[in-house]
């Protein structure tokens, strides 16, 4: 069985080692404040879209989702030569 006192030790070895290694991090990319990007993720707290009557849970932004995205793909289908004639 380990003692406290060596726990205690193994623990403050370790927060010192952990705080050592994020001030390398901060010194290494000159931002102290730089974050992984997780101020992009969704919220936790995100309420469902209703979709026919039923709740959707789709936490992720993804705009090819929401219609077409890429303007050459929507040029593409709709400005073939088959649709051109179907318009004119």
């Amino acid at each position: 069985m380990k003692s406290a006192a060596i726990e205690r030790f193994r623990r403050s070895e370790l927060e010192r080692c952990i705080e050592k290694m994020i001030s390398l991090l901060d010194m290494m990319d000159g931002d102290c404040d730089l974050e992984d990007g997780a101020d992009e993720e969704p919220s936790l707290s995100v309420r469902p879209s209703i979709i026919n009557g039923r709740p959707e849970y789709d936490l992720e932004a993804d705009p090819a989702e929401s219609g077409i995205a890429d303007q050459e793909a929507f040029d593409l289908i709709m400005f073939t030569d088959t649709n051109l004639r179907q318009i004119g």
